[in-house]
C-alpha cells in the first residue's frame, strides 16, 4: 500500500495540483494527517477524475464548435511572429478598419 504526496497523487490522475486540493477538499479525496494520499484513495477517485476530465472536454468541444461555425471567412487579424520571444504581430487584413 504506497502512499503518494499531493503532487505525485495528481500527477498519477492526471490532474492539476489546484484539481487535487479541490477534491480533498469537496470529500471526494482523503489525505493523512501528514498529507500523503493512499493508492486505494486514488482508485476510489478515478472516476471522479475521470468525470470531470469529460466534462472539460466536452465544454471545450462546445466552444470550438461554436468558433468553427461562424463562417469560412478568414480570420480578421492575420498573425505573423515577430522575433525569437515569441511576440506576435496581428495585422489586419487588407479593406478592414
Amino acid at each position: 500500500m504506497a502512499r503518494h504526496s499531493k503532487s505525485a497523487a495528481a500527477r498519477q490522475l492526471g490532474i492539476s495540483r489546484t484539481t487535487l486540493y479541490r477534491l480533498i477538499e469537496h470529500g471526494l479525496l482523503s489525505a493523512d494527517a501528514n498529507g500523503h494520499i493512499d493508492d486505494t484513495e486514488l482508485i476510489r477517485a478515478a472516476p471522479q477524475v475521470d468525470a470531470i476530465k469529460e466534462r472539460l472536454a466536452t465544454s471545450s468541444d462546445r466552444v470550438q464548435e461554436r468558433h468553427n461555425t461562424s463562417s469560412d471567412r478568414p480570420p480578421f487579424h492575420q498573425q505573423f511572429p515577430d522575433d525569437e520571444r515569441g511576440v506576435t504581430l496581428r495585422i489586419p487584413r487588407e479593406g478592414c478598419h
